[in-house]
């Protein structure tokens, strides 16, 4: 047995209140062919335009995905021994306490070089 579609509904007060026109400036839209109110892709083309600036920039985060990128960096990774790199890559942690390696599992030679010891002869 099929579901009953869902009936979504709005009218020119809820377009007043994300665009902050008035019912005039509303209204002038529909008149000029900016908003055809019986069409979606319309109604959203106009609420993208001229809609108020906070909606506008969740618009774009959202087509854009910034806001799934922002809640995917934050949450905490499900899987012991695993970090993020800079670029927000998949990264083995680094044990505690571990030599820095060169990306190889080899240790980096440390910035100087060590002094050879040397045997001198002792004096008589």
């Amino acid at each position: 047995m099929a579901h009953q579609p869902q009936l979504f509904s709005f009218t020119y007060k809820d377009l007043q209140e994300i665009t902050g026109l008035t019912k005039a400036g509303v209204s002038q839209h529909v008149v000029r062919g900016n908003l055809e109110a019986t069409d979606l892709v319309s109604v959203l083309a106009f609420v993208a335009r001229y809609g108020k600036p906070e909606i506008r920039l969740s618009i774009l985060e959202r087509m854009i995905g910034v806001d799934r990128q922002v809640v995917e960096r934050g949450r905490r990774q499900s899987t012991s021994g695993f970090t993020r790199d800079e670029l927000g890559r998949v990264a083995e942690e680094a044990p505690k306490y571990a030599a820095p390696t060169d990306g190889e599992g080899t240790a980096k030679p440390s910035g100087k070089p060590k002094k050879k010891a040397s045997r001198s002869k002792p004096s008589k």
